[in-house]
C-alpha cells in the first residue's frame, strides 16, 4: 500500500531521448567547428606575426639603406667639397701666377720701352706666347671649373631631391606600416572578442548539455526506479490475484466439502446412531426372561453390554459434538475467508484505480516535460543560429586581410 501511494515519477519519451542525442551530436559538431576556427585563427595570428616581422625587417632594411645612402651622400658631398677646395686653391694659385706673370710682363714692357732691342723683342714674343698659352690654360681651367660647379650643383640638387624622396618614401612606408599594424591589431582584437564570445557560447552549451545529461541520467534512474516499482506492484498484484484465485478455489472446495460433509456425515451419523439405538432397544425388548439365576446372569451380561453400548453412545455423542465444533470452526473459517475475499476485492479495485490514476499522472508529467524540452530545443536552435552568424562574421573578417 505504501509503494502504491508513492508520487509518480517522470518517464521521458523515446522521442525526447533522440532529441537529446541529436543535441549532443550538434554540440559536439559545434565544438569541432570551433576548434577548426580556433586553429584557423591561430594560423591567421601566426601569418600576421610573420607579416609584422617581415614588415619590421623591411622597414629596418629600408632604414639601414637610407642611412647608408645618407652616409654615401655625405661622403660624396665631402669628396666634392674637398675637390672644389682643391680646384679653388689651384685656381687661386693660377690667378696668383697670372698676376705675377702680368706684373712681370708689365715690367718687361716698361723695360722694353726704355731699351728696345732684338733680344728683348724675342723675349717679349716668347713671353707673349707663354702668356697666350697660359691664358688658354686659364680659360680651360675656368671652363672646367664652371662645368665642375654646374655638375656639383646638379649633383647636390639630385641628392637633395633623392634625399627628400627617400625621406618621404620612408615616412609613407612607416605610416603605411603603422596603419596596417593598427588595422591588424583591431582585427585581431575583434577576432579575439568573437572567439571569446564563441568560447563562452560553447561553454554555455556544454554546461547546458551537462545539465541535460544529468537530467537524462536522473530521468533514466527515475524510469528504472519506476519500472522496478511498477514491476514489483505488478508482481504483488499478480500474487494478490493468485491468492484471491486460490482463496476462491479454497472457498469453493470448503463450500463443497462442507456441504458434502455436513449432509453425508450428519445423515450417516444420525442414521447409524438411530439404527443402533433402535437395534439396542429392540434387542433389549426382545430378550426373554429366564430364571432368577440365569436372569441375573443375563441381566449382568446385558447390563455390561448396555454399559458398553452406553459408552459407545457417549463416544458417538462426543464425536457428534466434535463434528459440530468442527462445523462451527469451518463456518467461522468460511466467514473469515469471505471477509478476506471481500477485503481483497476492495484492495484490488483500489489498486486498479490507483494504477489508472498513476498512468494518468505519468502521462501528464511526461507531456509537460516534453513541452519544456521542446522549448529548450528551440532556445538551443536560436543559439546555434547566433553561433553560425558569428562564425560567418569571423570567416569574413579572416578573408578581408588576405583580399
Amino acid at each position: 500500500m505504501q509503494l502504491m501511494e508513492k508520487p509518480a515519477v517522470v518517464i521521458p519519451a523515446g522521442k525526447h531521448l533522440e532529441q537529446l542525442v541529436e543535441l549532443k551530436q550538434t554540440v559536439t559538431e559545434q565544438d569541432i567547428f570551433l576548434s577548426s576556427i580556433t586553429d584557423k585563427l591561430n594560423l591567421t595570428m601566426m601569418d600576421l606575426e610573420n607579416q609584422k616581422v617581415l614588415t619590421e625587417t623591411q622597414a629596418k632594411e629600408h632604414a639601414e639603406a637610407t642611412a647608408r645612402l645618407k652616409e654615401d651622400h655625405a661622403a660624396h658631398v665631402k669628396a666634392l667639397t674637398a675637390q672644389m677646395e682643391d680646384q679653388r686653391s689651384q685656381i687661386m694659385r693660377l690667378e696668383k701666377e697670372m698676376m705675377d706673370l702680368q706684373a712681370e710682363l708689365s715690367a718687361q714692357k716698361e723695360a722694353n720701352v726704355r731699351s728696345p732691342s732684338n733680344t728683348m723683342k724675342n723675349l717679349v714674343e716668347d713671353q707673349k706666347k707663354q702668356l697666350t698659352k697660359k691664358d688658354r690654360h686659364i680659360k680651360g681651367l675656368c671652363k672646367a671649373l664652371q662645368e665642375l660647379r654646374a655638375e656639383m650643383v646638379a649633383t647636390a640638387e639630385r641628392n637633395v631631391i633623392a634625399n627628400a624622396a627617400q625621406k618621404e618614401e620612408s615616412l609613407n612606408v612607416q605610416i603605411l606600416v603603422d596603419k596596417q599594424t593598427k588595422d591588424l591589431k583591431v582585427q585581431v582584437q575583434e577576432l579575439s572578442e568573437d572567439l571569446q564570445a564563441a568560447r563562452e557560447s560553447a561553454k554555455a552549451a556544454r554546461s547546458q548539455e551537462k545539465s541535460l545529461k544529468e537530467e537524462v541520467t536522473r530521468l533514466t534512474s527515475d524510469l528504472h526506479t519506476s519500472t522496478k516499482t511498477h514491476r514489483r506492484l505488478q508482481a504483488e498484484r499478480e500474487e494478490r490475484e493468485k491468492e484471491i484465485q486460490e482463496l476462491k478455489q479454497q472457498i469453493s472446495r470448503f463450500k463443497s466439502a462442507l456441504q458434502l460433509n455436513q449432509v453425508d456425515e450428519r445423515s450417516l451419523t444420525i442414521e447409524n446412531l438411530q439404527k443402533k439405538v433402535r437395534r439396542l432397544e429392540s434387542e433389549l425388548e426382545k430378550t426373554p426372561q429366564s430364571d432368577s439365576h440365569g436372569k441375573t446372569t443375563d441381566q449382568l451380561v446385558r447390563w455390561e453390554e448396555s454399559k458398553k453400548w452406553q459408552a459407545k453412545m457417549e463416544k458417538i455423542k462426543n464425536l457428534l459434538k466434535e463434528r459440530e465444533r468442527e462445523n462451527e470452526t469451518v463456518s467461522k473459517q468460511l466467514r473469515t475467508l469471505r471477509e478476506l475475499y471481500g477485503r481483497l476485492e476492495q484492495e484490488k479495485s483500489a489498486l486498479q484505480k490507483r494504477t489508472k490514476a498513476r498512468s494518468v499522472t505519468t502521462d501528464q508529467v511526461v507531456a509537460a516535460q516534453t513541452a519544456e524540452m521542446e522549448n529548450q530545443m528551440e532556445e538551443l536552435k536560436k543559439k546555434n543560429s547566433e553561433l553560425e552568424a558569428q562564425i560567418s562574421t569571423i570567416k569574413l573578417q579572416q578573408a578581408l586581410p588576405r583580399d
